[in-house]
């Protein structure tokens, strides 16, 4: 008797320039801009039909399974929250009739990498509800319902590029506007440019992840509170923003370098926390390796880094990272945001 798995799959990514513009209050007063791209590492979900009468959440990052009763009120706060979440949310809203499923998430990073794992898990998760229960809902919807997920019912702090690069794929300029729309503009590249951005971007993972829920909290504070400073170096990073873009579709790439290295000043003036002597370290590290510019990915403080820098230093600066205690990924840019799939099993 053959049964069918349901499946999605969706692309972290990497924040080039503007990132902290996409969160609130931020982006609701002045609007925000983000250039990201996402990349060949990857968050996925699968739903079977599972046990008679419950509903199985399953996570393999945090080794956790968690079994409810069809019919019985889910919790969505605690372990497993993603999953519970997404599929509490789902069902309030659809009011689709419940089917004695399994729920399967994991992510090839854990969430505090600085990729956007946490929001790419939540938009597999949307995706592959949306498949097996057939809700027909378009890309933007996607998008928009894991940020609701995410930042409404769980109260996650954060922005919303994540859930737009998760779903579109691609590198691009987002504009977070100020009536809470979101535009989406794809970057015009040559293959050379492309290619070009791809080898000589190095992606270092510190082996340290963090909590960006702080970091970005304190973001928040200095808006409210309407600190100077911090609120200026935004404004910067947005400038960089649509800098990057118009550097990278004129074919300068190595402008990009350049942007890194000074928008990587202007974010750490928007919280405290997105530095530290160890990413300092590495930062100065890189730089005296042969980098151009480099910057942490995501809200700061830990995870991901990643480098801009000519080939011709590339070797002599992968060398030095590797000695530091983390390791330097391969990557390329995936052109492909959300993908959804059946699989039939005899």
């Amino acid at each position: 008797m053959s049964s069918t798995n349901y499946w999605a799959k969706a692309p972290l990514r990497l924040g080039l320039a503007g990132g902290g513009t996409d969160v609130s209050p931020y982006c609701d007063l002045f609007g925000g801009v983000v250039t990201n791209a996402a990349i060949n590492i990857y968050a996925t979900a699968c739903i079977s039909l599972g046990k008679k009468n419950h509903i199985v959440f399953n996570s393999i990052n945090e080794k956790l399974t968690e079994s409810w009763k069809m019919g019985e009120p889910i919790d969505p706060s605690g372990q497993l929250r993603l999953l519970k979440a997404t599929y509490v949310y789902l069902l309030n809203k659809y009011e689709f009739d419940e089917q004695p499923i399994e729920v399967v998430l994991n992510s090839e990073v854990s969430v505090g990498s600085g990729l956007g794992s946490s929001s790419t898990c939540t938009v597999v998760l949307v995706s592959v509800f949306n498949q097996f229960f057939d809700l027909g809902m378009p890309k933007d919807e996607i998008a928009s319902s894991a940020f609701l997920i995410e930042r409404g019912l769980l109260n996650i702090v954060g922005g919303k590029q994540d859930q737009y690069s998760a779903v579109f794929g691609g590198i691009n300029l987002m504009e977070f506007h100020k009536d809470g729309t979101v535009s989406v503009e794809p970057l015009q590249l040559t293959e050379s440019s492309l290619h070009q951005l791809e080898e000589r971007l190095i992606l270092y993972s510190t082996n340290n992840s963090r909590i960006s829920s702080e970091i970005i909290e304190e973001q928040i504070r200095n808006v409210k509170e309407e600190k100077c400073q911090p609120i200026r170096a935004m404004h910067q990073l947005k400038a960089f923003a649509y800098e990057i873009k118009e550097s990278l579709e004129s074919g300068d790439v190595d402008k990009v370098g350049d942007i890194l290295r000074e928008s990587w000043i202007a974010k750490k003036e928007m919280a405290s926390g997105i530095s530290n002597e160890m990413i300092q370290n590495i930062i100065e590290l890189a730089m005296d390796s042969g980098a151009i510019g480099g910057k942490v990915s995501g809200a700061g403080g830990g995870g991901f880094m990643f480098f801009y820098c000519p080939e011709s230093a590339k070797q002599a600066l992968i060398e030095s990272l590797n000695k530091l205690g983390g390791s330097v990924v391969s990557f390329q840019f995936e052109s492909e945001g959300v993908q959804t799939w059946k699989q039939i099993r005899e």
